[in-house]
């Protein structure tokens, strides 16, 4: 049997307690070792022991062969023995392990035997401290009450010699001002000169017990006593002035001298009247800073004047808050309501309510900024400041207001009309107003009024004077842009300024004046000048539609107006009543607008439609009769549709919305109207119809543009009823059935058929239709 080599248990425990021990390739690496390799492998790659325990697969040698050349043979029990070797080896190093660690285990118990030893006599000495503490605190308490009993004896033994003492000094200063002529005093420290503040300190109590002695003795029982009493009452009122002017004069100083100012605040505690003096001085002094101070940057100069004295305030005064309340008080109505006055007051009689108003709005704004930046201060009152600043000039903010937005408009307003009557030389009739509504504006031959207003005036000389018929100065968009911004700039004030129950009112009557002058004067206007000047129904040129440019922009300024009204007045919902009575007014006043621009539209639809009249009965009746070589549209069908075009494209710049399509729809009708009435009046041939055919495609195409669907589905059957004029007889019957099916008419298709060259023949075959 081979022999295995043997293992190294010390060598086998340090590979095993390696980190990166890995029992796989340990193993292989054992095996390799006590086995060997194949010979001749330069690999030494270990024998595959599945393939040593097939019989077939052993290799045999041949005879002859040498030695050398023979392959090693797979030996199991040389393997077996290499494995019970490291059995035993691991089996030894677990005793050892094992053995090890009941050492250890001992080692452990022992020592935590030892350590709860050592902790149950630190208990013992413990308990043993804390009884000897407690015995010690009781004989120290003992000793403190026996040391406070003794202080008790010792005071009221004391006490009443120091009062004695006290008294015996005061009932000889008080004898010694009671005589005619006073000579040195026994006590001078009253009657010697004081300069520090040490020095008030020593006789501030004398000072007070005199006075209260003096002032608790009655005039009438004790007059012996006046002249005592009028001298310590004269050295109390010395007394608090001198106090005053050391305060005074430390606060003067450069720096200051915060100590002295310290000191001689707490003494005066005692003084009320010098203490209330001397605060009133300090105030007036802190607030010096601010005389030389501009009005744009007083509100600023307040914030930071009050950050400084507060932090002064808190070193030198015991209750700082009330001081800085007096200060901030004496600020706000000494200086800051002196600039708003003299401000507001002087604007409100040299530059009108503008300047007045916009100084009202800018100075209570900066107020209302103080808010935010003295928060910090807990006794500011901001309601009690803008109530004493503001009441007065806020009570009659909303009639200035109002009345001032109602002049600037009409001013406004005027102005423009008098600058436009002047450029045309024309008399000026006087101050603009609402004209009277007129409900029936159908009527052609209606006047504007017998009264010379300015529509009237104007339109008598654009009569004379066609060419200087200008939209942009009838309706003016720059004018409502103006006052508009006037609008925004009233709204904005009034919303900061007007009182909570006047908003609502005076947000009413700021759009009510803006509603009056840019619609119900400004844009009325306009459409009564445009109505008086539309195009007569029967023309002999090519109307003029200008009308319906002022269309377009009557509705723009009119979107513009209600869009600003919404956004400036936009707190007015609030006021459920208010708002009602607004949206009252909006849509009477577009509903005014509405009735003459519908006039005014129908008007012009009648004369282009007529002037379409014109152009199609301009066209030769036999022009559809002729033999033609080429077909192509007619010079009447291009002069149409490029007309009809013109007034599309007008009608697309002028009309928006829903408007536009109701347009568009009746212009489509009347136009297949005049088409179809103008083409049963003319007589066909076969060459004819096909030019009849090549004009409807161009109407068609020209009516296409405006995108209605109901108009381009009439001009689609009106070609295929012109196919019934070309179409032979024979296919005359499914012709007309496909028509029949589009139409669900057979009146246009019989009233085709008639036109025919050959009407007559052609009965046997649509006799159904005819």
């Amino acid at each position: 049997m081979l022999s295995s080599a043997l293992v190294d248990v010390e060598e086998l425990r340090h590979e095993v307690q390696d980190p990166d021990f890995n029992a796989d390739e340990y193993l292989e690496s054992y095996i390799q070792r006590n086995m060997g390799v194949f010979p001749g492998s330069n690999t030494g790659q270990l024998m595959n022991l599945t393939d040593m325990k097939r019989p077939s697969s052993t290799p045999t040698t041949p005879l002859g062969d040498s030695p050398s050349k023979k392959v090693s043979q797979f030996d199991p029990v040389r393997l077996l023995q290499s494995l019970d070797d490291l059995f035993d080896a691991l089996v030894q190093m677990n005793n050892h392990s094992a053995l090890k660690y009941h050492q250890c285990e001992a080692d452990v118990e022992r020592k935590e035997m030892q350590a709860t030893e050592q902790l149950q006599k630190r208990t013992e000495r413990v308990e043993e401290s804390l009884e000897k503490v407690d015995k010690l605190e009781s004989e120290l308490t003992d000793l403190a009450r026996k040391v406070y009993y003794l202080c008790d004896n010792i005071k009221s033994v004391s006490e009443p010699r120091e009062r004695l003492k006290d008294a015996r000094k005061l009932l000889t200063y008080f004898m010694e001002l009671n005589q005619d002529n006073l000579a040195e005093f026994t006590f001078p420290e009253l009657s010697r000169e004081r300069r520090t503040v040490e020095d008030f300190k020593q006789a501030e109590d004398t000072i007070l017990r005199l006075y209260r002695i003096a002032k608790d003795m009655g005039t009438a029982e004790d007059k012996i006593y006046n002249k005592a009493r009028d001298r310590i009452f004269d050295w109390y009122a010395q007394f608090q002035n001198e106090l005053v002017m050391l305060f005074t004069t430390a606060h003067r100083q450069r720096p200051m001298d915060i100590y002295t100012m310290q000191q001689t605040a707490n003494i005066l505690q005692n003084f009320q009247a010098g203490y209330q003096q001397c605060i009133a001085s300090f105030v007036q002094r802190s607030a010096e800073a601010l005389n030389n101070a501009s009005i744009t940057d007083i509100f600023r100069n307040v914030v930071q004047i009050c950050e400084d004295t507060s932090k002064i305030v808190h070193e030198i005064f015991p209750a700082p808050d009330t001081i800085m309340e007096k200060f901030i008080s004496y600020i706000i109505e000494d200086k800051v309501r002196t600039v708003v006055k003299a401000k507001l007051d002087t604007k409100n009689l040299a530059e009108g309510q503008e300047g007045y108003l916009r100084d009202l709005y800018e100075l209570h704004k900066k107020t209302k900024a103080l808010e935010q930046s003295m928060a910090r201060f807990r006794l500011f009152r901001m309601e009690k400041i803008m109530k004493t600043l503001f009441d007065a000039y806020l009570n009659t903010y909303m009639q200035t207001e109002v009345a001032f937005l109602k002049n600037r408009c009409t001013g406004m307003v005027q102005q423009y009309y008098d600058h436009l009557l002047t450029d045309w030389h024309l008399p000026k009739p006087g101050p603009i107003q609402i004209l009277p509504d007129k409900k029936d504006f159908f009527n052609v031959g209606i006047t504007i009024m017998s009264a010379k207003t300015i529509p009237a005036i104007i339109c008598d000389h654009l009569k004379e004077r066609p060419t200087d018929y200008l939209d942009t100065q009838t309706i003016n968009e720059s004018l409502a842009l103006n006052i508009l911004h006037e609008l925004r700039q009233s709204a904005t004030r009034a919303h900061a300024l007007a009182p909570e129950e006047q908003l609502g009112h005076c947000l009413l009557q700021l759009g009510q004046a803006i509603i009056t002058h840019i619609v119900l004067i400004h844009m009325d206007y306009g459409l009564e000048i445009g109505t008086n000047m539309l195009p007569p129904l029967d023309p002999k040129s090519e109307p003029n539609l200008m009308f319906l440019k002022l269309v377009h922009l009557c509705t723009v300024m009119h979107n513009l107006t209600v869009q600003q009204l919404n956004d400036s007045l936009r707190n007015l919902p609030r006021y459920p009543t208010q708002y009602q009575k607004l949206r009252e007014l909006t849509r009477e006043a577009k509903e005014r607008l509405e009735r003459k621009s519908s006039a005014g539209l129908e008007h012009c639809l009648n004369a282009a439609m007529n002037w379409i009249h014109v152009l199609l009965s301009q066209q030769r009746k036999t022009e559809y009769a002729e033999t033609k070589q080429t077909f192509s549209a007619t010079s009447t069908a291009r002069k149409v549709a490029q007309y009809f075009l013109k007034i599309v494209r007008l009608v697309e710049e002028s009309v928006d919305g829903l408007n536009r399509e109701c347009v568009f729809m009746e212009m489509g009708f009347r136009f297949h109207r005049e088409i179809l009435d103008r083409l049963q009046e003319l007589p066909y041939t076969t060459d004819g119809v096909m030019i009849l055919i090549c004009d409807v495609s161009e109407y068609r195409e020209c009516v296409r543009s405006m995108k209605v669907d109901a108009v381009t589905k009439m001009f689609d059957q009106l070609l295929s009823l012109c196919n019934l004029l070309v179409a032979p007889p024979v296919n005359l019957p499914s012709l007309c059935d496909s028509v029949y099916s589009v139409l669900e008419q057979k009146e246009p298709i019989a009233a085709f058929l008639k036109l025919r060259s050959d009407a007559r023949v052609i009965g046997d075959y649509v006799r159904s239709y005819l």
